[in-house]
């Protein structure tokens, strides 16, 4: 046989997409094989055109009030190593410790199950599922970054308060 030839009915290792044909009965399965198709598509030309990091916004402040004192991430759009799109859409605070040493502000890509919908069929009576699954973000404070989330600041604690590291750059694509 020919390389990247397979039998008949067989499928080949890639990105795979639904035959739509007429009369072709369709179920779940088929309709998140599709979106995992245009989702995982998406994902690779993120990577490899772009790569990770900040594309727009994300600017980061320090707020002291009284003893305390936050990061407030503000609105914008990166991609992280994954290709996975983050977007934060308002401004967003993590509140810091009373001390520490330094510390790193993550973005991570995260999904939310929402609109719960009734399920119909025989053997689902009263069930509900999840009708849609939002796009979403978490923001964290850690002490060392991780590969599945985009850095975008660095915060250290120094005489007494937390300030911004100025040494920290963070990565930035270019539109």
């Amino acid at each position: 046989g020919s390389i990247g030839v397979a039998a008949a009915g067989d499928c080949l290792p890639g990105l795979q997409r639904v035959n739509y044909v007429n009369g072709l009965v369709l179920g779940a399965d088929d309709f998140i094989a599709e979106q995992e198709y245009v989702r995982a598509g998406n994902h690779r030309r993120n990577r490899l055109l772009h790569g990770a990091g900040i594309v727009s916004g994300l600017g980061i402040t320090l707020e002291r009030t009284g003893g305390s004192a936050r990061v407030v991430i503000a609105p914008g759009f990166a991609l992280n190593a994954r290709g996975e799109e983050i977007e934060v859409s308002e401004p967003t605070a993590l509140p810091l410790p009373a001390q520490g040493r330094a510390l790193w502000v993550l973005l991570h890509y995260a999904e939310q199950p929402c609109r719960p919908m009734p399920v119909l069929g025989n053997d689902t009576e009263g069930q509900t599922a999840y009708s849609r699954i939002a796009e979403t973000f978490s923001a964290t404070l850690a002490p060392t970054p991780d590969d599945s989330a985009v850095a975008i600041a660095r915060v250290k604690f120094s005489r007494g308060r937390w300030t911004l590291d100025r040494k920290f750059r963070v990565a930035k694509i270019r539109a």
